[in-house]
């Protein structure tokens, strides 16, 4: 169906005055692949920053006895394209040299049984929490009672979770892939590595062992998830669609480079 979905998005494209981009990687995507020349305007969902800052992280640390250890969550949907396993074995690398680490999944998903397999086999069961889907309110407990945001997804259209993982000041360990590299400036808010489990344990025993990093790229976590607050998103969506309502009226539409409609 690769070839009808391609195909119909950009006969749909042609038909709008606008299209909304959620993220740099996407638009690279569209104007690259698909054709797209002109009336578009990369606006990242925005996020509500307040449920992040009311959110109580000690409380649920101290319920599941984590005085100790450092936590790294992660979140997403427990399937192959999420490349989970990449994740457990960068863990399970580091893990050998902290034994305070500890990393909490949230999310469910058809691949959760062969994760829990996968971890056993690693030796890091016990150091592995799966919580399965939560309430919104959990997650942004959940997120205030970690340490670090561990990533290794490498399909994300625009990284919404590692968006909100910021707004909960956690600093970033992630694959350098579409979505994620939209959202975090390598050596500033994390650290951003190649799709490789040793890459990705290296940059977590390298924050694990820098409480001044750590701290530094806490704040400047902090700092630009308000690039993202809900408010400002909602200010520029406003001005694309009174844009697209002024080319509606004039007819005029989104155009489609016909050399690549044609492939």
């Amino acid at each position: 169906l690769k070839d009808a979905v391609e195909t119909w998005l950009k006969e749909f494209m042609s038909e709008c005055q606008h299209i909304v981009i959620p993220s740099e990687s996407m638009r690279e995507i569209l104007t690259r692949d698909y054709g797209l020349e002109d009336r578009y305007t990369v606006i990242p969902t925005g996020i509500d920053l307040a449920p992040y800052t009311a959110a109580d992280g000690e409380q649920l640390r101290a319920s599941h006895k984590w005085k100790d250890d450092k936590v790294m969550v992660s979140i997403g949907r427990l399937a192959p394209e999420k490349n989970w396993e990449t994740l457990l074995r960068a863990v399970a690398k580091s893990y050998q040299k902290h034994p305070e680490l500890r990393l909490v999944l949230i999310g469910d998903g058809p691949e959760k049984e062969t994760l829990e397999t996968l971890a056993r086999d690693l030796g890091i069961a016990s150091r592995i929490t799966f919580t399965g889907e939560l309430e919104f309110s959990d997650v942004t407990a959940y997120l205030k009672a970690a340490d670090i945001f561990g990533f290794a997804s490498i399909t994300e259209t625009q990284g919404l979770v590692t968006m909100e993982a910021m707004a909960a000041g956690l600093p970033v360990v992630a694959v350098n892939a579409s979505g994620t590299k939209d959202i975090v400036d390598h050596g500033e808010q994390g650290f951003l590595v190649r799709n490789d489990a040793d890459a990705l344990a290296a940059s977590i025993n390298r924050l694990l062992e820098s409480p001044e990093m750590m701290r530094s790229f806490k704040e400047q976590a902090l700092e630009k998830a308000k690039i993202f607050d809900v408010k400002n998103r909602a200010k520029e969506l406003l001005e694309v669609y009174e844009q697209a309502i002024d080319d509606k009226q004039r007819e005029q539409y989104v155009t489609i480079d016909s050399a690549a409609k044609e492939n």
